[in-house]
């Protein structure tokens, strides 16, 4: 049975503080990680180690820090690239699931149709103007604020209340 639909289009704007905000989100638990690959790298050196410190600190720097910031360049160039984030988007809410229907526009003429169940969301951030649902497949499903219902709104706080409340990041 669904209980409700919304119906919007992403634009590059919505792109922009997306990443800003996962980026702000994901910094403490990046800052974790460091936090222990350094303290193994400075295991490594009191125990006379040296080469093997400086190789965990090589490692850190290449896997954390410059792996991160390609990552992040190419999905921000890629996605702004892509046409079919720029297509009108419904997502139909049921009991056990939702429903990410793409619809035709000027580059597109078929439609598109995705399935997620209710689990597949692993993490959900909210702020003055956006839900951001990044899910299982690391697609992140964008929902302006300003394209929603305040009924519906207030339908998708009450889901993330009672389904995602150890995945919920608020800014």
């Amino acid at each position: 049975m669904k209980h409700f639909s919304i119906s919007y289009t992403v634009t590059k704007e919505d792109y922009d503080c997306f990443n800003k905000e996962v980026n702000k989100a994901m910094f403490h638990k990046r800052l974790k990680l460091t936090a222990v690959m350094l303290g193994l790298s400075l295991l490594f050196f009191l125990f006379g180690l040296y080469s093997m410190g400086v190789t965990v600190f090589f490692v850190i720097f290449i896997n954390f820090f410059v792996g991160d910031i390609v990552n992040r360049t190419y999905m921000m160039k890629t996605t702004l690239k892509s046409k079919i984030g720029k297509r009108p988007v419904t997502i139909d809410f049921y009991n056990d699931h939702f429903e990410i229907l793409h619809f035709p526009d000027e580059y597109y003429k078929g439609k598109s149709e995705k399935h997620y169940p209710l689990w597949a969301v692993k993490m959900v951030i909210e702020n003055k103007d956006y839900f951001y649902f990044k899910l299982e497949d690391y697609s992140t499903l964008i929902i302006p604020k300003r394209d929603v219902e305040n009924e519906n709104i207030l339908k998708i706080k009450n889901m993330i209340d009672n389904l995602y409340p150890d995945r919920f990041l608020e800014d």
